[in-house]
């Protein structure tokens, strides 16, 4: 009873601790999530307008990306982006990681300056009792993210190194969003990883190339595979010490398993025979089990090197758009194939003629909006003089054989010209007054469709009257155009929505041999690219040749630092086509 008497007797002093202890504990709250006030923007600002336009150095790096990062700084008013109340904000450890993960995808984190960065970054990690970070600090670590954000960023969008400087048959028209605006947009929501995946190439080979990359270079770390000695081609059912150095070596790589060994290790046995065929055909070669030249040189390619040849066709991703297109046509030009692809699904394949390597196909991305049933072939320059004048010498009757009408100073509207009118050996190409026009027909050099491209190089899809190219395994025989080996099928599925032109309508044309243009329903984005490394749709790696040798220009630029970024990049303009 004296006990409640005395509770009752004395609720204002509890009443009142209670509240002062609530307050205490609500300004200690305040007081922690205070504001910490360090000069970051000032000494941002001040670093800035010390330097100008001289060279920057941050913590030793040198900064790649000065113009653009004095634009991000200047429309913020220098307030950093990377840190508040003192102290880094959680995008700086994912900028890291994604610059750490850089290797994954063939580019060093080295040229993103990661070792300065995580350097920088130890006193995130410092204990409660240990200093705390500076002004200095916290705005090194800001411009160096920020420098390296946007170098980064750019390279997955359009590529680490400019094709335009070393090869002039690259023309490709890259992405080109503002880094500046994407490094803001990241800071701001605190979206880097997201900022930074939405630039990656979205084509699904562009993924297991990395996945490849990495599976190679754990090979080339556990020291890879046995080289195969060459004498001479081993055919199957050959008895020879090369065989047990083709099991191993082929054991490494997976095609050959080894659960079916035969009793005797030297005999090239039916398992080993699909082994190697399985090599072959990974390998771009011709799947016939003969152990040749070529398939032992292939075989002897390091793991380094192939690490090496998956890096420049990463690279060669990056240089391509991001999006290739709901509907599109993709043609690898060293595979000699090409697939009509939709919505991610190929729906047609086909073997193709490329450029030979003298006449090289060039890289590009176009629209194809019409084809042409019987077409007539209007000869390129390049051709008369090279192949058709040399011809024409030795063989007067050469064009007539050929359909080939001259006219003169380039006018069909004119009378043709009669060829043994002609002084064949004062043409040149200073002096060539006639057009040299091939007749629709069987004879003609395109065939009896020819799938038009809007580009500067006179290149095209078209058919061809040498049958015989399509069995070769090496089909590089073209002047610059693709040859297909089943045009009337494009033909059909490209005009499948248009109901006058169905295969029997498009063969009734091309029996009556006169011309006639056909626009497509819907426009195609056509795609002629270079890959020597790639995964196909079945998830399978495969390598061709590189049958221009362009991949060692593209590792040499690679291999070199990179250069420091241009607020107005290259136009990539080149390349070369005919036929």
């Amino acid at each position: 009873m004296e006990s409640c008497v005395r509770m009752k007797a004395n609720p204002v002093p509890r009443a009142a601790f209670c509240l002062a202890l609530l307050l205490s504990m609500v300004c200690l709250a305040a007081c922690r999530r205070a504001a910490v006030t360090l000069p970051v923007q000032e000494n941002i600002s001040v670093r800035w307008q010390a330097t100008g336009d001289q060279l920057v150095l941050i913590h030793g790096e040198r900064l790649m990306a000065q113009q653009e990062l004095a634009r991000f700084y200047q429309q913020r008013n220098y307030e950093p982006g990377w840190s508040e109340n003192g102290a880094p904000r959680p995008c700086v450890d994912s900028l890291i990681r994604e610059l750490s993960q850089a290797e994954q995808e063939g580019l060093a984190g080295s040229c993103y300056h990661l070792s300065a960065l995580m350097e920088l970054n130890q006193p995130q990690r410092r204990s409660r009792n240990q200093e705390k970070w500076t002004a200095d600090q916290l705005a090194e670590l800001d411009i160096l993210l920020s420098d390296a954000f946007l170098l980064f960023a750019s390279h997955l969008q359009s590529g680490r190194v400019n094709p335009r400087t070393f090869d002039a048959e690259w023309f490709v028209r890259r992405d080109s969003a503002d880094v500046v605006v994407l490094l803001e947009e990241a800071v701001r929501n605190g979206e880097v990883c997201q900022k930074l995946d939405d630039l990656r190439p979205r084509h699904p080979s562009y993924r297991r190339l990395c996945q490849a990359l990495a599976r190679f270079r754990t090979l080339a770390q556990q020291g890879a595979w046995p080289t195969v000695e060459y004498v001479a081609k081993l055919e199957p059912g050959a008895r020879s010490p090369r065989i047990a150095q083709v099991r191993r070596r082929l054991r490494v790589t997976g095609e050959w398993t080894g659960r079916s060994a035969a009793p005797d290790s030297l005999f090239y046995d039916d398992a080993l025979v699909e082994a190697v065929k399985s090599f072959q055909t990974t390998h771009g070669l011709e799947p016939d089990g003969i152990i040749g030249w070529s398939t032992v040189q292939e075989m002897n390619v390091t793991a380094e090197q192939r690490c090496t040849q998956i890096i420049v066709n990463l690279e060669r991703w990056r240089w391509l758009y991001r999006d290739l297109g709901d509907r599109h046509i993709l043609v690898n030009i060293p595979t000699f194939e090409l697939e009509v692809v939709e919505q991610d699904s190929i729906i047609m394949s086909m073997r193709v003629v490329v450029g030979k390597p003298a006449r090289r196909t060039p890289v590009l991305s176009d629209i194809m909006t019409h084809l042409v049933l019987n077409p007539y072939w209007n000869v390129p320059v390049s051709i008369i003089l090279h192949d058709m004048i040399p011809e024409i010498r030795r063989r007067p009757h050469y064009l007539s054989d050929r359909g080939i009408r001259l006219y003169p100073n380039w006018d069909i509207k004119r009378p043709p010209v009669d060829p043994g009118s002609v002084d064949w050996n004062k043409l040149n190409k200073n002096n060539l007054p006639y057009l040299f026009r091939q007749d629709p027909g069987p004879e003609n050099a395109l065939g009896r469709v020819k799938f038009v491209l809007h580009n500067d190089f006179d290149v095209y899809l078209h058919d061809s009257p040498t049958r015989g190219l399509f069995t070769r395994a090496d089909r590089a025989f073209s002047s610059g155009c693709i040859r297909l080996q089943n045009p009337i099928d494009l033909a059909v599925y490209l005009l499948r929505d248009s109901p006058s032109w169905n295969r029997e309508a498009i063969l009734r044309t091309i029996q009556t041999q006169r011309e006639a243009t056909i626009a497509l329903p819907r426009p195609y984005s056509v795609h002629l690219q270079y890959w020597t490394a790639w995964v196909n749709a079945q998830g399978e790696l495969r390598f061709g040749r590189d049958i221009y040798q362009r991949d060692q220009k593209v590792a040499n630029a690679l291999a070199l630092a990179p250069k420091v970024m241009l607020t107005e990049r290259p136009s990539i303009t080149a390349g070369a086509g005919e036929e």
